[in-house]
């Protein structure tokens, strides 16, 4: 089983609803932390430094399966 780890960092400050900012992609975890160590300090992110998420990632495997939901309701 082949993993990646994925950095993405939120600002939640953003208009844009959250949307990630994808940071890079690394080999082991260890690397995608050194990553935010390293980004942590830019003025860009000191203040916001635990906002970063760091994802495990399987290669060549579905990671999203149930799809979209909606809800049903009715309007009284």
């Amino acid at each position: 089983m082949d993993v990646v780890y994925l950095l993405e960092h939120f600002d939640e400050d953003a208009a844009d609803d959250e949307q990630p900012y994808y940071i890079g992609v690394y080999s082991t975890d260890l690397s995608a932390r050194r990553a935010v160590e390293r980004l942590a300090g830019l003025p860009e992110f000191t203040s916001r430094a635990g906002d970063f998420l760091i994802s495990r990632m399987v290669l060549n495997e579905d990671s999203w399966v149930s799809g979209f939901f909606t809800y049903d309701y009715e309007v009284e």
